[in-house]
């Protein structure tokens, strides 16, 4: 749900800690991510900085992602993983058992990002903003491969040629 309600990329979330947090601010500093590299001896997870210094940045959390932050318990450096680094494999089949048990379509979890992004975009979010919280480059990005249009903004935006 954090990332839902932030953008945040699974790497980048579950790579929180608590010393990211501005309990002050309601923000979350996005400082660091955790991936995955196959290598010869298998796959390795590895901490790193995030993919490019627009990575790097600090998300105002709204009421909603504070309430999910706020409700966790501090065992531990990072916010999510019972006092360990959680695995970013663990939560996507988690994800998916969710999805599953729902009855929903299953989706990676960068649906999530994309979700974020289309929401506010819908509610009138200028791009800049929308790519300086999902941490790109350059807008040119968020433009696309996160400007989805639904259906109803589809109709809504037609509708507009009755006034003319």
């Amino acid at each position: 749900m954090l990332c839902l309600y932030t953008g945040m990329r699974l790497g980048e979330a579950i790579a929180i800690r608590w010393s990211d947090v501005d309990e002050k601010e309601r923000t979350v500093s996005v400082c660091r991510e955790i991936y995955r590299i196959r290598g010869e001896c298998g796959m390795r997870v590895f901490v790193d900085t995030p993919k490019s210094a627009a990575s790097r940045r600090t998300i105002p959390l709204c009421a909603k992602a504070w309430a999910i932050v706020a409700g966790l318990d501090r065992c531990g450096e990072n916010i999510f993983g019972d006092g360990e680094t959680m695995m970013p494999r663990r939560c996507q089949y988690a994800f998916v058992k969710m999805q599953r048990m729902s009855g929903i379509k299953v989706r990676n979890f960068h649906v999530l990002r994309h979700t974020f992004a289309t929401r506010l975009l819908e509610r009138g979010v200028d791009f800049k903003t929308l790519s300086e919280l999902l941490g790109h480059e350059n807008v040119a990005v968020t433009m696309r491969i996160y400007s989805h249009s639904l259906m109803t903004t589809k109709k809504a935006a037609v509708q507009l040629l009755d006034e003319v």
